[in-house]
C-alpha cells in the first residue's frame, strides 16, 4: 500500500537536505579549491604529530584549532628525564604516563672537619640540604654508603685521600664530592737504653735529665694575674696528660722576680724558667743598673734551689741589633751581668745563650756567644712560619744549631719552638716529625720547650684536636719523661 507523506513533512525534509549540502560545501571550501567534491583529504585533515606524541607546528594549520587531547591519552606534561624510556620506546597505542615536575638541584657536600689520632683518621662532613644520605670511600676503595662521622683505623703511614658525595630526597647526587687529605705519621723509632752519664759529659751539666730530654712550655694567660696564670700551666697539663718539666715565663727588663711562680713550681715538681728582657749593651755596662741586677741575683739565690735563666734572647736578629748594638758589645754585657751573679755567691742558676736557629746558619750567631765559662746550655728558638713564608720541617729549622752546638761541651735546649696550623693534619704530622727527630736525630738536646701562644703568631694547639694528639704523643713519651728534679705531688 503507498504511503502519503502529507505536504508539511514534504517540506521540512527538503530544508533538512538543503542545510546538509550547505554544511559539505562549507567543509569542502576549508579543505582547499583544488579539492574536489565528495573527496577525502587524509593527509591534512588534521595536525601532524612529533615523535614524542606533541604537536608540531605547520603553517598550514595556523588558524586551525587543535583538536583537544582524548581524555583517556593525556600528553606528557614535560619530556621524561634523561636516562628513562620515552614515549618513543612505547609500543603503538600503549597510553604515555605523566611526568611530574621535581627537583633537579644536586646538593653541595662539604667536609667540616678531618682528625688523625695515630694510625686513626676521623672525618665529619655536611650536606646543603637536609636529610641527604652519603657515600664515602678512602683513596681508591669504591664509594660505599656511610654516615658523619666516618672514622677509619689501622691506616699505614702516609698519605690518604678521603672523598664524600652527598644524595637528596629526590636521587641527586653531588657531582663534585668533597676530598681532603691526611697524613698518617709513622711513629718514632723506640730509641735503646741510654747509657750512664760518663763523668764530664753533657749530663753532669746544672738542671741536666739523667736520660732523655726535658718536657716543658711556655702557656700563655690574657689575663696576667695569679690565678689566670696558674690555670694557663694546669690547663695544658690537663690536655697532655703530665707535669710539665719546665714552666717557661718571661719577665721584662725592669720587671722585678723571683714571684710566687718560682716557689709554686718548685712545690709541683717543676724546673722554672725565666726568660728575662733585653737592656741596652752600654747601659749594662756603664753600670747604671747594676743594683737592679744585684737584687734578682739575691733574689734567686734564696730560692735555694736551681732554675733556668735565659737573658736578651734572639740577639743578632735585626730587630734587637739597636739593644745587643755589636757581638763585643752583647758579649760584654752577659759577663758583666753574670760576673755580678757569681760575686754574690749565686750557684743555682743554669745560664740559658740563646739565638734565634736561622742565625746560626747565615754565621751571625756564634758571634755573639759569651764563652764556655759563663754558659751552662746552648739553646735557639726557631718556628714553621707557613703559610706566612715557606713551609720547613723541625729538622730543618734546628739542623744548622745542632751542628754547631752540639761541638760544645754543653747540653742543647730548644726553648721556644711551634707551627702555625697548615691545613688538615699538617700541624699534627709536622709535630710527629719533631718528635722523631729530637728521639732520632738531636740527642744532645736535653730540653725542649713549646711556644703555646697566640701573639702575632697563633702557635695555640687547643683548637686543633689532632695537633694537640700529637703534641700529647710526645709528651707522654718515656724518652720524654726522666726522672724529675723535684718530686712531684
Amino acid at each position: 500500500m503507498r504511503r502519503v507523506v502529507p505536504r508539511a513533512g514534504i517540506i521540512l525534509l527538503c530544508a533538512a537536505v538543503l542545510a546538509v549540502a550547505a554544511t559539505s560545501g562549507g567543509q569542502r571550501d576549508a579543505a582547499g579549491p583544488d579539492t574536489a567534491i565528495g573527496a577525502t583529504d587524509t593527509t591534512r585533515s588534521e595536525p601532524p604529530l612529533s615523535q614524542d606524541g606533541t604537536i608540531t607546528t605547520d603553517p598550514l594549520f595556523d588558524d586551525v584549532p587543535a583538536p583537544p587531547a582524548p581524555s583517556a591519552e593525556p600528553l606528557p606534561a614535560e619530556p621524561p628525564p634523561a636516562g628513562t624510556p620515552s614515549a618513543q620506546s612505547a609500543p603503538a597505542g600503549t597510553p604515555v604516563p605523566p611526568n611530574p615536575s621535581r627537583d633537579r638541584t644536586p646538593p653541595n657536600t662539604a667536609i667540616a672537619s678531618a682528625v688523625v689520632d695515630g694510625s686513626r683518621a676521623t672525618f665529619t662532613f655536611t650536606s646543603t640540604e637536609a636529610h641527604s644520605t652519603f657515600q664515602c670511600r678512602l683513596d681508591r676503595a669504591a664509594f660505599a654508603r656511610c654516615s658523619s662521622p666516618a672514622a677509619y683505623l689501622g691506616l699505614t703511614a702516609g698519605s690518604h685521600t678521603f672523598a664524600v658525595r652527598a644524595s637528596d630526597g629526590a636521587a641527586n647526587v653531588d657531582p663534585s664530592p668533597a676530598t681532603t687529605t691526611v697524613v698518617i705519621a709513622r711513629p718514632p723509632a723506640r730509641p735503646g737504653p741510654a747509657p750512664a752519664p760518663a763523668p764530664g759529659s753533657i749530663r753532669t751539666a746544672l738542671l741536666a735529665p739523667a736520660s732523655g730530654a726535658w718536657f716543658g712550655f711556655y702557656a700563655q694567660t690574657r689575663i696576667y694575674n695569679q690565678e689566670a696564670a696558674k690555670a694557663a700551666v694546669t690547663n695544658m697539663e690537663a690536655a697532655t696528660g703530665r707535669t710539665a718539666d719546665i714552666d717557661h715565663w718571661y719577665e721584662p727588663w725592669g720587671d722585678t722576680f723571683p714571684t710566687w711562680r718560682q716557689p709554686w713550681d718548685f712545690a709541683n715538681g717543676r724546673i722554672p724558667m725565666i726568660s728575662w728582657g733585653k737592656q741596652r749593651s752600654d747601659v749594662v755596662l756603664s753600670g747604671a743598673d747594676d743594683d737592679y741586677i744585684a737584687a734578682r741575683a739575691d733574689g734567686i739565690k734564696a730560692l735555694g734551689k736551681p732554675v733556668f735563666l735565659r737573658w736578651f734572647w734572639e740577639m743578632a736578629m735585626s730587630e734587637n741589633l739597636g739593644y745587643s748594638q755589636s757581638p763585643a758589645a752583647y758579649v760584654a754585657a752577659w759577663r758583666h751581668i753574670h760576673a755580678i751573679f757569681t760575686a754574690r755567691g749565686v750557684t743555682n742558676v743554669a745560664w740559658v745563650w740563646c739565638p734565634n736557629a736561622s742565625s746560626f746558619k747565615n754565621g751571625s750567631a756564634q758571634r755573639y756567644y759569651p764563652g764556655d765559662d759563663t754558659v751552662e746550655w746552648i739553646c735557639a728558638d726557631g718556628y714553621n712560619f707557613y703559610p706566612d713564608s715557606s713551609y720547613r720541617e723541625f729538622e730543618s729549622i734546628f739542623d744548622g744549631f745542632y751542628a754547631w752546638a752540639s761541638q760544645r761541651p754543653k747540653p742543647l735546649m730548644i726553648a721556644e719552638y711551634g707551627s702555625q696550623t697548615a691545613g688538615p693534619s699538617k700541624r699534627a704530622a709536622w709535630l710527629d716529625a719533631a718528635h722523631a727527630a729530637l728521639v732520632q736525630k738531636f740527642p744532645r738536646i736535653l730540653a725542649v720547650v713549646y711556644f703555646h701562644s697566640n701573639s702575632e703568631h697563633d702557635w695555640t694547639l687547643y683548637d686543633e684536636p689532632d695537633a694537640l694528639a700529637a703534641f700529647r704523643r710526645m709528651a707522654l713519651d718515656p724518652y720524654f719523661n726522666p726522672p724529675p728534679i723535684y718530686p712531684r705531688r
